[in-house]
């Protein structure tokens, strides 16, 4: 799941709760031409994926409990499959990004399915459309075209769809991404601006068609922080800028009566909702403020009358605690390192002295780019550093003497991962070498890197990477892994896999240097989402290197190297998908990525040149 397993992280804190600043100070904006009303709060949505329906009372989303398409009733509150599998988590496969049709009665989806042992090619995503109500799917794009796609929205005559496409297969060699729009007659990708070499992370974030269709408008990154808005012709030639400057412009959409674009700004003093007018050759006026103190909008779209923004209120954090690896039971109760309010945290990982502990940030309005730190503080003290980043940086170990962290890192130049090293007395990020994957681990010694690789359905490695000259060798090789660790000694690995023929997780131990592996745990496949991902939290080996740990559910299991009954150790107080779980050189300080996340969804009333009172998007 590439776009929903990438991770983001950051320095600017807000000091009011999420609630504070959206519920109380937006309700108390609303009294004025435009209002804004919070329609839906829930669990675990998906706002990059999701879309509003013509009028206003669904927005799409993931059923994460099945991998199936969904959508949020606005009336009921309900989360509601569209049952496009009926199974769940047995089918290998599951909805992404989605847009609804201008007549409500469609939605187009981008899928993903793991290939089979007898058919490898159907391997990847591919855009389909179904009846609101369900029925058969139908493929619109098949496998094999793009790498991946996330839709922006349905065109208002219903025969194109705008969207993004990753990888080079199909349309055009050597394009990281693509700005296209989608036949929707015969799925055929017609290229609207290709983003160039070095461009990825520019990319248009948030795109959206004029109403009669000819243009299109887009926000990209021309410098290292601040968004900009464009407008293009969907037949291509260059973008034109219509809004520059040192603003962070965001576009929310195209007003449907073609008067303007609505877009989200940090111009004012707060954050707020913007309208630019554009007049009919696209020239734009000045700029004006809507409705100030609108607080981390992700833009879901227009119904006929209203537009609709998501808000994360909650997000994942790094939870520490203690707890007796010999007897079980907790020595110190879980906890986050931070307020929710302050955005998100992840990947903690112990200094080898056990002195420190470093982990990542991104604040509410943190992206890809922008309002990111790297946190390291004392164990038990107050000492806190923090080294703000100009793109996302997560640690994934320490060097041996304790005086840097090892960090993988997004470039800036084409989006991928790159290793870097943190030098804590100078502050300093230095190159290493190529990224390593989300998983990936470094050894004690700080000489080599573990790196998992796909490399089909059901099939993959984990390489060893010697990080002072790049040569790879493969360790061993595995089913789909979910995690990997390194022992005390740097000398054995402890692998998480999934083997989806069997339908059964398995923890086994292999010698760095390669040989059979041992097998210390294995259990059937989870019906869950939550039970099998907790195998990608990590597996901390204690500081003698008999055990290896693993979180099965909300259980930490201790597992026995030399053989022996695996033992429960406890359960976790805290909910959510389980990762990073990483262990203290004391051997019962842990710290572990965990948590839900909650949103609210938010409705506009009033804007420019749509219907005011009482409408369709009223329940």
């Amino acid at each position: 799941m590439i776009i929903r397993c990438l991770v983001t992280v950051a320095l600017a804190l807000l000091l009011l709760t999420p609630v504070d600043r959206t519920a109380s100070a937006q309700e108390a904006d609303a009294g004025g031409e435009v209002t804004v009303q919070r329609v839906w709060v829930g669990m675990e949505p998906d706002f990059y994926a999701g879309h509003p329906s013509p009028d206003g009372r669904y927005v799409s989303d993931i059923h994460w409990d099945s991998g199936d398409l969904a959508v949020i009733d606005l009336v009921s509150g309900d989360l509601e499959r569209v049952w496009i599998k009926e199974s769940g988590w047995e089918e290998t496969s599951w909805a992404e990004s989605s847009v609804f049709s201008p007549d409500g009665r469609r939605i187009a989806y981008v899928w993903w399915t793991v290939g089979t042992e007898d058919d490898p090619e159907y391997n990847g995503y591919s855009i389909h459309t179904i009846k609101l109500d369900g029925g058969e799917p139908e493929v619109l794009v098949p496998t094999g075209v793009g790498e991946y796609y996330l839709l922006d929205e349905w065109s208002a005559d219903g025969r194109y769809i705008l969207g993004k496409v990753y990888g080079p297969a199909g349309i055009g060699a050597l394009a990281k991404e693509q700005l296209v729009r989608i036949r929707v007659s015969d799925g055929e990708l017609e290229p609207i601006w290709e983003m160039r070499t070095g461009d990825f992370w520019r990319g248009p974030d948030r795109a959206a068609f004029s109403p009669d269709g000819g243009h299109v408008a887009f926000d990209i990154l021309p410098g290292p922080d601040d968004h900009d808005l464009y407008v293009i012709a969907t037949t291509g030639g260059d973008p034109r800028p219509v809004l520059e400057g040192q603003a962070d412009d965001r576009l929310l959409g195209w007003l449907p009566d073609g008067s303007g674009l609505l877009f989200y700004s940090d111009r004012n003093a707060t954050s707020g909702m913007w309208f630019l007018p554009l007049d009919s050759a696209l020239r734009p006026g000045e700029p004006r403020l809507l409705k100030p103190d609108v607080w981390r909008a992700q833009s879901l779209g227009f119904s006929r009358d209203a537009y609709l923004y998501g808000v994360v209120v909650e997000s994942r954090q790094v939870y520490t605690g203690a707890i007796d690896v010999a007897i079980g039971g907790y020595l110190a109760s879980v906890g986050p390192v931070q307020e929710a309010s302050q955005g998100v945290s992840l990947n903690g990982e112990f200094s080898p002295d056990g002195r420190y502990l470093a982990y990542a940030t991104r604040s509410p309005e943190g992206t890809f780019m922008k309002n990111h730190a790297v946190v390291v503080r004392a164990v038990g003290g107050d000492d806190l550093r923090i080294f703000a980043a100009d793109v996302q940086r997560v640690p994934i170990g320490w060097t041996p003497d304790s005086k840097g962290v090892f960090l993988n890192s997004v470039s800036r130049d084409d989006g991928d991962w790159r290793l870097e090293r943190l030098d804590l007395a100078t502050g300093q990020f230095t190159p290493v070498g190529p990224g390593l994957s989300g998983r990936g681990v470094i050894s004690p010694d700080g000489r080599f890197g573990y790196n998992g690789r796909g490399e089909g359905p059901n099939r993959a490695s984990i390489l060893e990477i010697d990080l002072s000259d790049g040569a790879e060798r493969t360790v061993v090789e595995a089913n789909w892994l979910s995690g990997y660790s390194v022992s005390p000694d740097g000398q054995t690995l402890a692998v998480a896999e999934m083997d989806f023929a069997a339908q059964e997780h398995r923890v086994f131990t292999v010698p760095v240097s390669g040989g059979e592996p041992n097998v210390l745990y294995r259990r059937s496949a989870g019906t869950t989402p939550m039970e099998d991902l907790a195998f990608n939290s990590g597996l901390p080996w204690t500081p003698d290197g008999r055990h290896v740990l693993v979180v099965d559910g909300r259980s930490i299991i201790r597992l026995p190297v030399a053989g022996g009954e695996p033992k429960k150790l406890a359960d976790l107080p805290v909910g959510g998908n389980y990762r990073h779980f990483r262990l203290h050189p004391d051997g019962s300080h842990f710290v572990v990525n965990a948590g839900e996340s909650k949103g609210e969804i938010w409705m506009v009333k009033g804007l420019p040149g749509m219907p005011v009172g009482p409408s369709t998007s009223d329940r």
